[in-house]
């Protein structure tokens, strides 16, 4: 059984906690779940882009302790698939895929920006593992862990989505030092009401 719940925790930030429920006869070992964020009908927003490069400018990550533009990732990787990037978080323990940038993020926050660069919609899922953007489509992943869950067993992680004018890197620091995105953060699901 999978259940989630979102709060409001500020004006500009809401978090959802997704519960899995092993309701089944045998064990789940391998969970991989994908938490896929449209952001096309933000105003403003990237939509569907069909040049090569599309909206690499406006989508982020945290290497380095600084905020990147995957357009910068890439540049810097060399990635053989230039179009999408797939990459791994700092300890990770689990992986979907190959990541074809070898350079691995400081936690599980993607971000993307409006067209001015002037809102941002900063996304991260804990505990945290990889990241998706395939910026010709409006979507951005930050994805989850689950650890193993025996029959009768249930495991939850925590969603943060912050739409904001602030300094992005700064926001991003911010969150990440709050646990958010953490490959092994504890989570608190706290009130739910």
């Amino acid at each position: 059984m999978v259940r989630g719940v979102a709060r409001v925790v500020a004006k500009d930030w809401v978090q959802v906690a997704m519960t899995i429920e092993n309701g089944g006869n045998r064990a789940l070992i391998w969970l991989k779940a994908l938490y896929c964020v449209q952001y096309r009908r933000l105003t403003a927003f990237p939509g569907w882009v069909e040049k090569a490069d599309g909206n690499r400018d406006h989508t982020f990550l945290l290497l380095g302790g600084k905020s990147q533009s995957v357009s910068e990732v890439l540049k810097k990787e060399r990635a053989q698939k230039p179009r999408i990037m797939k990459g791994l978080v700092k300890d990770s323990r689990i992986t979907m895929f190959k990541p074809n940038v070898s350079s691995r993020a400081d936690a599980a926050l993607m971000a993307v920006s409006s067209m001015d660069n002037q809102r941002k919609l900063i996304i991260g899922w804990t505990p945290g593992s990889y990241l998706l953007a395939n910026p010709g489509i409006p979507c951005l992943h930050a994805d989850v862990f689950y650890e193993p869950l025996k029959k009768g067993e249930s495991s939850s992680v925590l969603g943060t989505f912050v739409l904001t004018t602030k300094d992005l890197q700064e926001t991003m620091l911010s969150l990440k030092k709050e646990g958010i995105g953490m490959p092994r953060a504890k989570i608190s699901l706290g009130s739910t009401e």
